[in-house]
């Protein structure tokens, strides 16, 4: 009995530990000078809202950025800018600052994989590039 309370206490320590170090890995993926996207959920249901976090994260010289998300068909924007595209759009244009947004997300009726993509701009940067993070999401 002792022994297999030790195995269990000593497993979910290691899983523990591994969940911390993914979300950290993760994270470092979107810190500096980019843009990120981070899901409230990737397994959803149909027709469930869920959350889009973009981080913005900007060195002390960038002043400006820019960027959109294309969400898939079938997806419905809840409460963010967008264009008749169904693309999430973010402008900053002087005096930015790194930030978060979140956007509310309604997931499409229809079950499947479906990937987001995006790029984004920020000053001194080289041009555009794809936002980092999380991009796939399945509706079961």
């Amino acid at each position: 009995m002792k022994k297999a309370v030790i195995i269990t206490i000593l497993i979910l320590a290691i899983a523990l530990g591994l969940f911390f170090y993914i979300n950290n890995y993760s994270m470092k993926k979107i810190s500096d000078n980019s843009v990120g996207r981070v899901f409230s959920s990737r397994e959803l249901t149909a027709g469930e809202t869920f959350k889009i976090i973009y981080h913005v994260n900007l060195n002390s010289s960038q002043q400006f950025y820019l960027f959109e998300d294309a969400v898939p068909s079938g997806f419905e924007i809840l409460d963010c800018e967008h264009d008749v595209n169904n693309k999430i759009k973010f402008i900053e244009i002087q005096n930015a600052q790194s930030s978060v947004f979140e956007c509310s997300i309604k997931a499409s009726s229809q079950t499947g994989r479906y990937t987001f993509k995006g790029k984004y701009a920020l000053e001194n940067s080289g041009g555009t590039k794809k936002i980092r993070g999380e991009s796939r999401v399945s509706v079961d």
